[in-house]
């Protein structure tokens, strides 16, 4: 498996390597929605989520929240997210996710 620092070197690149379904569906479970356009990238050939959309993914498919929020902290302290971007990722999911995200952003003092 490759790891995190092994693929997005700079903010704003992507981790979470996908394949199989079209990069807009890429990485999404059947009870979550597809990524946009704006939200894969590709890193040596290789289609990728960028780091907020992951964050939000694991967070909407119930990942254990301490997990979610440590990733979020580690995200923001090293770059490869902004709270803006966190805070776009999540929009138009459901408030468990919203509210674990903003919680994540809040306890990083990372806040808009």
């Amino acid at each position: 498996m490759i790891g995190l620092a092994q693929v997005a070197r700079r903010r704003g690149e992507a981790h979470e390597i996908v394949g199989g379904r079209p990069p807009a569906c890429a990485a999404a479970s059947s009870k979550s929605r597809c990524s946009g356009r704006a939200e894969v990238s590709n890193r040596f050939g290789v289609r990728i989520t960028l780091p907020a959309r992951t964050i939000a993914h694991v967070a909407e498919i119930g990942t254990d929240p301490s997990v979610v929020i440590e990733a979020t902290a580690r995200a923001l302290a090293t770059g490869l997210v902004t709270a803006r971007e966190l805070n776009a990722a999540v929009r138009g999911r459901s408030a468990r996710v919203r509210q674990l995200i903003g919680r994540a952003v809040d306890e990083a003092g990372a806040g808009v």
